[in-house]
C-alpha cells in the first residue's frame, strides 16, 4: 500500500495522457488539450460490457452485463488554459448466478472536475495537463460511493510528426469504502486511416489493493463537421480467467 502512495506522489512530477490536439477520438483516455474559452463540448454515448466467469469453486458460472446509457462529459472553457467539467451516466447492471438474476439501475458516476493545461508544446513537443475531479456520493444507492472520492490524473500527449498521436493517462483516486488508493492508467495510439477517419488502439485499467483490471480496445473516429464527431470501439478484458466483450458508440458535439 505504501508503494502505491509513493507512486501517486511521483507521478505528480511526470505528466501522462493522450488524444489528438484537434480531435477527441480515443474511447477511454482523457485528451490533454482544453476546450477554448467560452466553448462548450459535450461527449456522450453508449457502452455495453459483459463479463463471464466460468466455473467457480462451486462449479457455477457467473455473468455480469453492464450498460452505460448516455454517459456524458460536458466540458466548458473558462480561461485560455482551464476548463470545467461535469460527468455522469445512467447504468443498468444485470448479474446471473446459480439460476438467480439480479438487476440494478440508476444514475451514477457523478463527477465535477477541472482540467489545467500546464504546457502546450505544439506539434514538436508534448502537451501536458492536470485533471482533478471528485466522485460524489450521489445518484443510485447501488452505485454511489459512501463518501467523496477525489481523483487526480496527469496527462501527456505527443504528435508523431503528422502520422498520428501517442499518449498516456496516469493517476489515482481514493476508494471511499476501503480508504485505499486505486491507481488508474491508460495509453493510446491514433493513426489516420482515411480522410476524416482516424483509427486507434488503447490499453487501460486500474491497480487496486487486491485486484488488477486491464483492458484493451480498438476503434475509429469519424470527423463529420466542425461541430460533430462520431466514434466506435470494441474491446475485451485482458484477464484470461474472464471472457468479456466491450462495445462503445459515442459522439462529440461542439458548441461555440
Amino acid at each position: 500500500m505504501f508503494k502505491k502512495y509513493i507512486l501517486f506522489v511521483l507521478i505528480g512530477f511526470f505528466a501522462l495522457s493522450v488524444q489528438s490536439y484537434a480531435q477527441n477520438y480515443f474511447a477511454f483516455t482523457h485528451e490533454a488539450r482544453v476546450v477554448p474559452d467560452n466553448f462548450l463540448q459535450i461527449e456522450s454515448g453508449f457502452i455495453y460490457k459483459q463479463d463471464r466467469f466460468e466455473k467457480d469453486r462451486f462449479g457455477k458460472d457467473k455473468i455480469i452485463r453492464d450498460v452505460s446509457a448516455l454517459g456524458t462529459l460536458a466540458r466548458y472553457g473558462v480561461l485560455k488554459n482551464v476548463e470545467l467539467q461535469l460527468a455522469f451516466d445512467y447504468g443498468n447492471t444485470t448479474t446471473e448466478y446459480a439460476g438467480i438474476t439480479t438487476k440494478f439501475s440508476g444514475l451514477r458516476n457523478i463527477s465535477p472536475g477541472i482540467k489545467y493545461l500546464m504546457y502546450d508544446g505544439g506539434t514538436k513537443y508534448p502537451m501536458l495537463s492536470l485533471h482533478a475531479a471528485v466522485k460524489l456520493p450521489a445518484g443510485s444507492e447501488y452505485y454511489k460511493p459512501i463518501d467523496f472520492e477525489p481523483v487526480l490524473t496527469f496527462i501527456y500527449a505527443q504528435k508523431l510528426g503528422g502520422k498520428g498521436d501517442l499518449g498516456f493517462n496516469l493517476g489515482g483516486r481514493i476508494n471511499s469504502a476501503t480508504k485505499n488508493l486505486v491507481v488508474h492508467y491508460s495509453g493510446a495510439l491514433g493513426m489516420p486511416l482515411f480522410q476524416n477517419v482516424t483509427g486507434f488502439v488503447e490499453a487501460f485499467g486500474d491497480l487496486t489493493e487486491n485486484t488488477d483490471n486491464h483492458f484493451f480496445d480498438a476503434g475509429f473516429n469519424a470527423y463529420v463537421s466542425e461541430i460533430v464527431e462520431f466514434d466506435a470501439a470494441v474491446g475485451s478484458d485482458l484477464n484470461p480467467e474472464v471472457k468479456s466483450i466491450l462495445v462503445k458508440i459515442g459522439f462529440t458535439l461542439k458548441i461555440q
